[in-house]
């Protein structure tokens, strides 16, 4: 089995079929992964094995003879890659309230109010996501840092839309997203790169 870990040749020999979480035990009982380090890719024979999905797969037979390539990162650059991630998702966000909103004012409002209940389940994704990222690391700036905290205008805009998708009111329901959920988003942003500056 031919392993590249972090650029590095490494060989590993195995008579039994080796799992994912085997060969990866091995590599940290060796030291190889050092205890803070995060595996964050991996390929066996040229094919992503989502790092994101390690526990579920690390029962995983590696085929005999494979070629397996895995980079890790340590805990802090593994934070920033989540921030870089979630920097890209508000930009889908905003993205997403633009075109919800243009639609609520058209001929499809309750397709459009579907849509928004998809996008609001992201951004509360997003957000308990930016949560653990600022408690994991002891951040002191993030979404509940400053004396007006960006989570009350979110609430408040949530709770401004939930009244105009109530009374069907699609037209303010649009002027909502447009104007009270865009602009917190915007904040989002501004606050994700806030956290990576800390990081």
């Amino acid at each position: 089995m031919n392993i590249r870990l972090n650029d590095q040749t490494l060989q590993v020999a195995c008579e039994a079929p080796l799992t994912l979480g085997g060969l990866l035990d091995d590599l940290r009982a060796r030291g190889a992964i050092a205890a803070d380090e995060v595996v964050v890719d991996i390929r066996v024979d040229g094919l992503d094995w989502n790092a994101q999905d390690l526990e579920a797969r690390k029962e995983d037979a590696l085929p005999q003879g494979s070629d397996v390539v895995i980079a890790t990162d340590d805990s802090r650059g593994y934070g920033r890659r989540i921030l870089t991630d979630a920097a890209g998702m508000v930009d889908i966000l905003q993205e997403a309230a633009r075109t919800v909103a243009h639609a609520l004012r058209e001929e499809t409002p309750e397709q459009a109010n579907a849509d928004l209940f998809m996008m609001l389940d992201a951004v509360q994704r997003l957000l308990v996501c930016l949560h653990q990222i600022q408690n994991t690391y002891g951040l002191k700036r993030g979404l509940t840092a400053g004396p007006e905290p960006l989570l009350n205008g979110i609430s408040e805009a949530l709770q401004e839309m939930q009244a105009c998708q109530e009374s069907q009111d699609w037209p303010a329901l649009a002027e909502s997203v447009e104007n009270r959920l865009a602009p917190a988003l915007q904040g989002v942003g501004r606050v994700v790169q806030t956290m990576k500056d800390e990081l």
